[in-house]
């Protein structure tokens, strides 16, 4: 039987201690979603574009709240971290707060309902869901649906797309008792999923899950593989190694990568200048963070930031 338990302060703050509370709500917003909108509230959306904007194949993502996609028609590979995962009609694709998100194809009739529910709402909630359970979706984030199902989550996305943006009273508390339903049906998925269990022998996987655990954490102020490898106690080359062979790709490349959406971050929701951008972002001088800037995103900040208002 699924558990939930009532609102407890300190459990909670486990949580997101281990999912690392203190991230900004979407790396960069290209379409015209408010930033506040997904901070602080639950959002529906009927496409991908709708929510991340046009052009967001390749593109990166972190959100500081669950996502929970329901695939309609067609299929799409999703990265999720280093993970590639394919969801396909009638599944549930379900991305966890503070993860690296991509979208690396969909299909031509390829169909979603997208529900978004930040952390601050999830806070807000009277009763929330077994964070222990929610967290084994990082390693089953594609659920299958049978027809009972998929047509519950369905009748819930509706109700909740019926009651949004609009703050007549008790509105939202009928969008919170929602989500909370929708995300209880989702979790409730996982009862007859068998539960993967790392083997404590993949030290290789283990070590590259750390270093992303820590990347999410130091994004903003280091950028050297030196450090990493101190926090975890083996040497550079050795991270570096391990990290490629897990996921094909450098370490560097992965700081890199996620250097640049939190630059995006700034430079599309924020009125920073380039100066201030690059002080956030603990970079020597602005034109240092300019040339890292236009070396990995193929255009300078300004015009990335003029790109965008468009």
């Amino acid at each position: 039987m699924f558990l939930y338990y009532h609102f407890i302060w300190k459990n909670v703050h486990n949580f997101l201690f281990l999912q690392c509370l203190n991230i900004m709500s979407l790396c960069f917003v290209m379409g015209g979603i408010n930033e506040t909108d997904l901070k602080k509230d639950c959002s529906c959306f009927d496409n991908l574009s709708e929510m991340l904007g046009h052009g967001f194949l390749g593109q990166s993502f972190i959100f500081d709240g669950f996502l929970l996609n329901i695939c309609i028609k067609g299929s799409a590979c999703f990265k999720v971290d280093y993970n590639e995962c394919l969801v396909q009609s009638k599944e549930l694709f379900v991305v966890l707060p503070k993860h690296i998100f991509s979208v690396v194809d969909v299909s031509p009739d390829f169909e979603v309902r997208t529900l978004f529910v930040s952390l601050d709402f999830v806070l807000g909630m009277p009763v929330i869901p077994d964070f222990e359970l929610l967290k084994d979706v990082s390693t089953s984030p594609c659920l299958s649906m049978d027809n009972g199902k998929e047509k519950e989550l369905m009748s819930l996305y509706s109700m909740i797309e019926r009651y949004r943006g609009d703050e007549k009273k008790y509105y939202r508390q009928i969008r919170t008792t929602l989500a909370l339903a929708f995300m209880l049906v989702a979790a409730s998925l996982h009862e007859n999923v068998e539960r993967k269990r790392k083997n404590t022998g993949l030290r290789a996987e283990m070590l590259t899950q750390s270093f992303f655990d820590l990347l999410l954490q130091y994004r903003a102020a280091e950028r050297s593989v030196s450090f990493y490898a101190d926090k975890l106690c083996v040497t550079p080359k050795y991270l570096s190694m391990t990290v490629k062979q897990v996921t094909k790709y450098p370490v560097q490349n992965w700081i890199n990568e996620v250097t640049v959406i939190e630059a995006k971050r700034y430079i599309r929701t924020t009125e920073l200048t380039i100066q201030q951008i690059s002080m956030q972002l603990h970079f020597p001088t602005a034109s240092s963070f300019v040339r890292f800037f236009r070396i990995h995103a193929g255009m300078t900040p300004l015009e990335y930031r003029r790109q965008g208002m468009e």
